[in-house]
């Protein structure tokens, strides 16, 4: 089984080569790659595999499930692309600012108490 993780890091950092190790001790090949790396026509991923203590190059299908770390607004078309095609674990819907968490938080009885609270008002 292959798992992407599209990050948007030009090297792979310390903890993806520390997942695709966990997960390759699972049986799961982890594919790193960027936004740039999938190629639409042709239904491929031009990513990174971590094979004996290194990085290889390689260009493979779609993963059927995608880890999906952050993502600037010039990748949205490549990320409704995957979104289209593969499980993502973070489609962008349903994430709140931390305004609109402080109210939800403000709003439930059993929260708002523990909350800080200023002279202001609450803490954000």
């Amino acid at each position: 089984m292959e798992v992407g993780l599209l990050r948007h890091y030009t090297k792979p950092t310390f903890l993806a080569r520390f997942i695709s190790l966990v997960a390759k001790a699972k049986g799961i090949d982890i594919i790193y790659f960027r936004a740039g790396d999938v190629d639409q026509e042709n239904h491929k991923i031009n990513g990174k595999i971590f094979i004996d203590n290194e990085w290889v190059d390689v260009v493979t299908n779609i993963p059927k499930v995608i880890d999906v770390y952050t993502f600037p607004l010039k990748s949205r078309e490549t990320i409704a692309y995957l979104n289209n095609h593969s499980l993502l674990t973070n489609s962008g819907k349903n994430i709140m600012n931390k305004s609109t968490l402080q109210k939800k938080l403000n709003n439930d009885l059993d929260v708002s108490l523990i909350i800080g609270h200023t002279k202001w008002g609450f803490l954000y």
